[in-house]
């Protein structure tokens, strides 16, 4: 830790110091302010600027700045700050290797925060930061083998086993929203044909819906509106069957992905969130029935797809940013020290479970 790291853990205008967990998406960047008991002091949330790798640390660091003055509190009294990005994560070197959705490559972003506010910056994959946060906190009960699966603009999975984050040789593990659904689907993002996320992310359910507008079908979403998955989900409960139709097309893939992860993994629960599901049973509905049609496919596939595998995230409680909070904590230990409180939170876990 820097001298003037240093000094800002022992000084903010006399107050206890604060954890920045700051959760960056495809479409907000979202901050949440913590103490060390793990309390939730303040949130909030700016638009994310894509294709602008030159300003991702001012970014962080102005998103941090405008939590802190909505919770009332001075920027000095942050005393470490975590960070979850999409895409390929070298925590160790502080770097974002590639952030496909940001339009992203080769960050230093941990220094360049570190640079601005003085304080250790702590880097991973918003997903596997996510899944880490869940492990440590207990979210999903005393599990030690579970999937945290994010559903937003992107499409990407935290995997636990053995009670431990899996990260890969190459820092790409759980890129599931890459897995090939249909060989003949349409181009993703990374350049191959018929990944999940070409079907089933936000982006991809209101693009079908689009298409098929434009080849003819019949909407009942106002027209001078632009059409997002949220739109769209609403819409297939109320009788669009242009939206069913992109729903189920997003569910179908969903199911076919989490059969190929039932057999490779055998996980005992897929938690499912991120901004898409935030359609509620109009999401959780559709792909359960998609789950129901890969189970009655054969037995092995009924036994790797249990009936209560995949569920929602605990009410109220919020991956991203709380396993950011949890980054900047570990990173905030000085080196050879571990903080005992990192790999067991255990009954602690309700003083974490967020109330904003």
């Amino acid at each position: 830790m820097n001298g003037m790291a240093s000094t800002r853990l022992t000084t903010g205008l006399g107050a206890p110091g604060l954890l920045a967990g700051v959760d960056i998406g495809g479409t907000t960047i979202a901050v949440r302010l913590a103490d060390d008991a793990l309390t939730s002091l303040g949130r909030s949330t700016v638009a994310t600027v894509r294709d602008r790798p030159e300003a991702a640390g001012r970014q962080v660091v102005d998103a941090i700045a405008v939590a802190c003055r909505g919770a009332g509190v001075a920027l000095e009294r942050v005393t470490a700050v975590g960070v979850g990005v999409p895409g390929q994560v070298d925590g160790d070197a502080g770097t974002v290797s590639m952030a496909v959705n940001l339009g992203w490559t080769q960050v230093r972003l941990a220094a360049d925060v570190t640079a601005s506010l003085g304080v250790p910056c702590t880097l991973d994959n918003d997903v596997r930061a996510a899944a880490e946060g869940l492990r440590a906190q207990r979210m999903l009960g005393e599990v030690s083998d579970f999937i945290y699966v994010s559903v937003g603009t992107g499409i990407a999975a935290g995997i636990v086993v053995n009670d431990s984050v899996l990260h890969g040789a190459h820092l790409f593990g759980g890129e599931m929203g890459h897995l090939i659904v249909e060989p003949d689907g349409p181009r993703c993002a990374c350049g191959q044909l018929g990944c999940l996320e070409s079907f089933a992310s936000g982006p991809a359910v209101a693009a079908h819906y689009r298409s098929q507008v434009a080849a003819g079908a019949r909407s009942t979403l106002p027209a001078a509106e632009p059409w997002t998955a949220a739109h769209v989900y609403a819409a297939s409960t109320l009788g669009d069957p242009a939206a069913r139709a992109a729903v189920d097309r997003g569910a179908w893939a969903m199911a076919r992905a989490f059969h190929h992860l039932g057999v490779t993994l055998d996980i005992s629960i897929i938690a499912i969130g991120g901004g898409v599901t935030a359609a509620g049973s109009a999401f959780f509905d559709p792909l359960e029935q998609a789950l129901d049609a890969v189970r009655a496919s054969s037995r092995l596939a009924a036994a790797v797809l249990p009936p209560d595998l995949v569920r929602p995230l605990p009410t109220g409680y919020e991956p991203g940013t709380w396993g950011a909070v949890l980054l900047a904590r570990k990173g905030r230990v000085s080196a050879g020290t571990r903080d005992p409180l990192w790999k067991e939170v255990g009954t602690r876990s309700t003083t974490a479970t967020p109330t904003d």
